[in-house]
């Protein structure tokens, strides 16, 4: 598989994410020693940090700085870091939170993808020990390749959680919902949310046009889901 996109949406500040600073640093520090096997990019997108950091100069990374992430909260950022790699020519974008532990297990995630039918109708998640709740990413299955979940139109059910996801190119030029944003902030699925959680429900809404959800049993990500986006939400309120 061609270039991969890693988008990642990061915040610090002393309100609302004041340890934004070492998550960033652990997320750097996995991925050096899990020996990514493939062409990659690394996508910041920096939702208006007031904290200061200074990136790897070994690894190949690029931050877009929103000015203000009210507008259009995590979700916002995530439209923009998914779109930056998809004008960069990524052939498959995986996006992160920051609050995440890499390991050698993300080299299967792609190989596994890549040998894949039907992979540009496929929306993928990975294993996690806390993919939130209620979260099909932290239920054990078969130990090898990977498993369809039962998603359905207008249901909760089975719904991989956002913490990490990927997609092809193809899948981003088909199911998107504009030319540069893959989300809508509002739908009806949204959770009541929009801005700072609650998409997984548009891959519910997508099911309707034949999108397939996919676990990769071969990948396990460490999550902490520091929530701090929560505070987000009630700061800005």
């Amino acid at each position: 598989m061609h270039k991969i996109g890693l988008t990642v949406t990061s915040h610090r500040s002393p309100e609302i994410r004041p340890n934004g600073v070492e998550l960033l640093d652990t997320f750097f520090e996995s991925f050096i020693n899990s020996d990514f096997e493939y062409d990659y990019k690394i996508y910041i997108s920096d939702n208006q940090s007031t904290i200061d950091y200074e990136y790897p100069k070994d690894l190949n990374v690029n931050v877009t700085y929103i000015e203000n992430q009210q507008l259009t909260g995590l979700t916002g950022a995530w439209n923009i870091g998914i779109h930056n790699a998809y004008e960069d020519g990524c052939e498959f974008i995986w996006n992160f939170n920051d609050d995440i532990k890499l390991n050698n297990s993300i080299n299967k995630f792609i190989k596994i993808i890549h040998e894949m039918p039907e992979k540009d109708k496929t929306f993928y998640g990975p294993l996690s020990d806390n993919g939130g709740h209620p979260s099909p990413n932290t239920s054990l299955g078969p130990s090898k390749g990977y498993r369809f979940l039962n998603i359905r139109p207008n249901s909760w059910d089975n719904l991989p959680n956002g913490f990490s996801f990927g997609f092809t190119k193809k899948f981003y030029e088909t199911y998107r919902y504009k030319d540069n944003q893959f989300y809508p902030i509002n739908h009806t699925m949204n959770g009541g949310d929009g801005k700072w959680g609650g998409q997984e429900g548009w891959i519910s809404t997508l099911s309707a046009k034949g999108v397939k959800a996919c676990l990769i049993n071969e990948c396990w990500i460490e999550h902490v889901k520091i929530k701090d986006y929560a505070k987000a939400r009630k700061y800005y309120e």
